[in-house]
């Protein structure tokens, strides 16, 4: 999904899957917008009469009158319930194009937010197809995923934050691939050097994939080499699934690609690891790199 939010809004719960999940953002003084998702299996789908069920119910009484109807050109019989008991605004629509429905609560705050939820987060909510590129956008952290990943893992800390992704939709090898975001990048470097940064994080995903090293039995270090990217400047490698782990992990790509740069505009240590067969290493990994980055300058809730 996709939507513009205020820039203090942070996401405090993330939880689910494509098909059904859930994500709530708070700001400094407390949770403010909470946005449910589940997919319809029905064949014949009335989007306005569910709309009007769930916000009835929700009311605990009929709100086909009192319902306000949202124009939204990605949503069908997108309705909005204000229930000024509670302090909140209720909503319902769908999706046709990805056959989900999304149910989102928003908590009053101010008539100048209020009036933005209603004219702008609501009237510009889109949902994005599997089968094409999503963007996203978690704190400061902002990428677009390659057609047909989804999201996986995540451990949002701030200062570090690290997001896997995956193609499931193979029934023999799945590619998959983590991002990672250390912030800000002179405190971290200030701790150590790029290079021994890049051994830790290397160390840190030998208990999946195994880096090559420069002598028998991991005496040496990790190998890797020096990359450039324009102005940044980082370290490549390429790393080999545990040899016991591909009798059981089948679907598991044999081979990863990782990257760690600075990158000093935005004062970040970005991480990028890529797995898949090898011919796809450097088409994926440029497309991650074209699409880092996206919503720096504007407000844009996660994808």
């Amino acid at each position: 999904m996709l939507t513009e939010v205020r820039p203090d809004l942070r996401p405090y719960k993330i939880d689910g899957h494509y098909r059904k999940g859930v994500i709530c953002l708070s700001d400094a003084a407390r949770p403010r917008l909470e946005i449910l998702w589940n997919s319809v299996t029905r064949r014949r789908f009335r989007a306005r009469d569910f709309a009007i069920r769930q916000l009835s119910r929700i009311a605990g009484a009929d709100v086909t009158k009192s319902a306000k109807e949202i124009e939204n050109s990605s949503l069908e019989g997108l309705l909005l319930y204000r229930n000024r008991e509670t302090g909140r605004d209720h909503c319902v629509g769908y999706c046709p194009a990805t056959d989900r429905v999304f149910e989102i609560a928003y908590h009053h705050e101010s008539p100048g937010d209020d009036e933005t939820f209603r004219k702008i987060t609501l009237a510009r909510f889109s949902d994005q197809e599997r089968d094409t590129p999503w963007k996203w956008a978690f704190f400061g952290m902002s990428f677009v995923s390659p057609a047909g990943y989804t999201l996986k893992h995540w451990t949002l800390n701030l200062g570090d934050m690290t997001v896997r992704l995956a193609d499931e939709r193979s029934w023999t090898t799945r590619p998959g691939m983590v991002l990672r975001e250390i912030y800000p990048a002179e405190l971290a470097l200030a701790r150590m050097d790029l290079e021994a940064w890049m051994v830790r994080l290397l160390e840190e995903g030998r208990s999946l994939y195994r880096p090559g090293y420069r002598k028998r039995f991991s005496r040496g270090g990790p190998v890797f080499e020096p990359l450039e990217e324009g102005t940044a400047k980082g370290y490549t490698t390429e790393t080999r699934l545990r040899l016991p782990l591909r009798l059981f992990l089948w679907r598991t790509p044999p081979g990863q690609r990782v990257r760690l740069y600075h990158d000093a505009a935005l004062n970040r240590l970005v991480y990028i690891g890529v797995a898949c067969g090898g011919k796809e290493f450097e088409p994926l990994i440029e497309e991650i790199m074209n699409g880092l980055h996206w919503a720096e300058d504007s407000a844009v809730g996660e994808g």
